[in-house]
């Protein structure tokens, strides 16, 4: 069995587009093609008398728009999370003593759990 298929999508009122995708991709597909053909109608009957070709290069405008608001969004939780993990790191290593900081013939382990 193979992890690859082949699907057609509907964008408005093209003719279908085929596509060879990965089964396991195929609902982002899905989703997207239904996001799509949803913003071109809310569009459509937003901006009366707009031509195909506007109204698709403004739903292009949109997703290109949340994609690098995303990406931005991305970036700016990958910099919280880099400085999460030194303060926590900091952290720990003030509260932990390391076990080659122990003076010689001192264990870390208590006297009762022998």
């Amino acid at each position: 069995m193979t992890d690859r298929q082949n699907i057609s999508i509907r964008i408005t009122d093209l003719a279908p587009i085929p596509l060879e995708i990965y089964r396991a991709d195929e609902e982002v597909y899905r989703m997207a093609e239904r996001h799509v053909n949803h913003m071109y109608a809310e569009y459509n009957q937003r901006y009366k008398g707009r031509s195909p070709r506007e109204l698709m290069a403004m739903v292009a405008f949109q997703f290109a728009k949340l994609y690098f608001r995303g990406q931005s969004t991305a970036e700016k939780a990958t910099e919280l999370l880099k400085q999460f993990d030194t303060e926590l790191d900091a952290l720990l290593s003030a509260q932990v003593p390391r076990l080659d900081d122990q003076p010689p013939g001192t264990s870390t382990r208590r006297e009762g759990l022998r």
